[in-house]
């Protein structure tokens, strides 16, 4: 992969970075928030609901973050690019649309298969 390349998608993995730490916080104040001082049944449920949904969007960012750290950590130990299940290499188009894949495309279908 060309140095530039690389360079373009280091640079688009940290901004993701970035957007998704500062997402990430803001759900935890939103749980925080959520539902303090009511007493009524009917709003303890939605606060329920609300808490439960922002849980599940923060399981969402947390896994996303760890991929994409994961990446990060795979450009400075120039191992980017690379199946980590063939030790093949993943194209380059397969990564400008995913940067943080792990998998190239033929075992990224036999994974999903089983």
């Amino acid at each position: 992969m060309r140095a530039s390349k690389l360079k373009e998608l280091e640079k688009w993995l940290l901004g993701k970075r970035k957007g998704l730490l500062s997402g990430v916080r803001a759900q935890a104040s939103n749980l925080e928030t959520a539902g303090s001082g009511t007493l009524d049944l009917a709003d303890q449920a939605a606060n329920a609901y609300t808490k439960e949904f922002l849980l599940s969007l923060g399981d969402a960012d947390r896994r996303l973050l760890r991929q994409v750290d994961s990446a990060l950590e795979k450009i400075r130990l120039r191992t980017f690019g690379k199946c980590e299940k063939c030790e093949g290499e993943i194209a380059v188009k397969r990564l400008e649309a995913v940067p943080f894949a792990e998998y190239c495309i033929s075992c990224q279908e036999e994974e999903e298969r089983q």
